[in-house]
C-alpha cells in the first residue's frame, strides 16, 4: 500500500541510530505519520468516491514535491479532488488553465 511505501522511504532516509530511545522515537514517528496519511486518504476518499488510485497518486505526488496533471472527462471530480487535497493540507487552492 502507498502509506507503507512512503513510511519505509522516509525511515530509510533518516539516520540510523542504535539507541533504544532513538528507535522508539522513530517507531512512534512512523506510526504517527502512517496514521495521519491513512486519515488523509480516508477523508479524501469520502469526498471523491470511486477513485482511490487517483487519490493516492495525488497524495504521493504532493509528498514527493512534484506536480500533477489530472486528466479525465468533464464532471468526474478533478477540481473537487484538487480543492479537497489543498484544504486538507492547509494550502490555498490555485487552479491554472492553459
Amino acid at each position: 500500500m502507498l502509506v507503507s511505501i512512503i513510511v519505509q522511504k522516509i525511515s530509510q532516509e533518516k539516520s540510523q541510530s542504535t539507541s533504544f530511545k532513538a528507535i522508539n522515537a522513530q517507531t512512534m514517528t512512523q506510526v504517527n505519520l502512517q496514521s495521519k496519511l491513512k486519515a488523509l486518504l480516508s477523508q479524501l476518499n469520502s469526498v471523491i468516491v470511486g477513485k482511490p488510485e487517483q487519490v493516492q497518486d495525488c497524495v504521493a505526488c504532493l509528498l514527493a514535491g512534484g506536480h500533477s496533471l489530472i486528466e479525465d472527462v468533464p464532471g468526474v471530480g478533478k477540481t473537487t479532488l484538487a480543492h479537497t487535497l489543498a484544504l486538507r493540507c492547509c494550502v490555498l487552492p490555485k487552479r491554472k488553465h492553459s
